[in-house]
């Protein structure tokens, strides 16, 4: 589909034009679209509307789903230390509400860790609460791609990150998120990567 070219259908309410349009672009792409409103060329006129056909320039930018406002990734042992009710820990996701996300291997281990026998009754139900609050960061092809990288550097270099934490690592990497974790000793021979600790003053 050339951008250029594209028709955009919408409907005039005094200065306010509000647009209907869909693209057919890949997965992860974010498409910005500029519509000059006072003197669009306008087609033949409908029972309450207009049709615009403006150029309309495109800008796209990839982005991962889910995750435009995310700073920060937070592992396992602090998402865990928030469940217990760590006053620094919660004081931190209050203070970068919306800028939170977690990896899905990071809610796969917590939902082991909730679902234990010896857990406690309501611990499952705030895991729960804990992920409305948080974005979830899947792991990917681009994730995978990053992981094999690093791995092979630490193959070759004689050095290895515990597998599951270097696919947090790598997606903490792919993304450009700051990983927080007090698990700093495995995370600290992985090159670019920004450790951040809630937990030590």
């Amino acid at each position: 589909m050339s951008l250029e070219e594209t028709t955009v259908n919408g409907t005039i309410h005094g200065k306010t034009i509000e647009l209907e349009h869909e693209l057919g672009l890949a997965d992860g792409q974010v498409v910005t679209l500029t519509v000059k409103p006072a003197h669009a060329r306008l087609g033949r006129r409908r029972r309450g509307s207009r049709r615009i056909s403006p150029r309309l320039p495109a800008r796209t930018t990839r982005r991962a789903p889910g995750a435009r406002a995310v700073s920060f990734l937070v592992d396992t042992d602090i998402c865990s230390a928030y469940l217990r009710g760590n006053n620094p820990v919660t004081t931190r996701f209050v203070q970068y509400g919306g800028r939170i996300g977690i990896s899905a291997i990071t809610a796969a281990e917590l939902f082991a860790w909730s679902l234990r026998s010896k857990a406690p009754a309501g611990r499952i139900s705030e895991l729960r609460q804990l992920l409305r609050i948080v974005q979830l960061i899947e792991v990917d092809g681009a994730v995978a791609e990053r992981w094999g990288a690093v791995r092979a550097g630490q193959l070759d270099g004689g050095h290895q990150t515990p597998r599951i934490d270097l696919l947090i690592a790598a997606t903490a990497l792919v993304h450009g998120f700051s990983l927080v974790t007090h698990n700093t000793k495995d995370y600290s021979s992985i090159a670019g990567l920004t450790l951040v600790d809630w937990l030590t003053p």
